[in-house]
């Protein structure tokens, strides 16, 4: 069985420090042979542009609504995380063929502290903790006061 991405619309987008992106709806299409079976899973995934510092998706301004593209749309248990005051222990995301599936969903579940977990419950990935990064710059900024050297460090 073969799964592609159709394009369903594409949205032109500017983040807030006006880098260019497409905000790309797919529909997951599974072929069994000839035959098209539809799976009824849409997703959006932004698309974005490169800059001279950040190298940018391969596909954006490549797609029109209609193509098909090689990659799937793909559910994954994930340790805990909060959206809008709720916890989750789920993500779906858009992954192309070229892409590793656990990979890109850790990219995007870091800036919610939060990985992929295996079939075991064991996360495939380091969660940055930034409360105990906090916790460790304030020993760090007391110890600097204590010992005098607080000022030239800016506290």
């Amino acid at each position: 069985m073969q799964t592609f991405l159709k394009v369903a619309s594409i949205t032109p987008r500017e983040d807030k420090n006006g880098r260019p992106f497409q905000q790309v709806s797919f529909t997951e299409l599974r072929f069994m042979g000839d035959r098209e079976v539809k799976t009824g899973n849409t997703r959006t995934r932004n698309l974005w542009s490169s800059t001279d510092e950040i190298k940018g998706d391969n596909l954006y301004g490549q797609l029109a609504v209609g193509d098909l593209v090689a990659g799937s749309i793909q559910t994954f248990n994930t340790t805990s995380f909060e959206i809008d005051g709720r916890s989750v222990n789920k993500t779906t995301v858009v992954v192309f063929d070229y892409e590793n599936p656990i990979s890109y969903a850790n990219s995007q579940l870091k800036r919610n502290n939060a990985c992929v977990v295996n079939e075991h419950g064991e996360a495939t990935a380091k969660i940055p903790s930034f409360k105990a990064a906090e916790e460790v710059l304030a020993v760090v900024a007391m110890e600097a006061v204590e010992a005098g050297e607080g000022e030239d460090l800016g506290f």
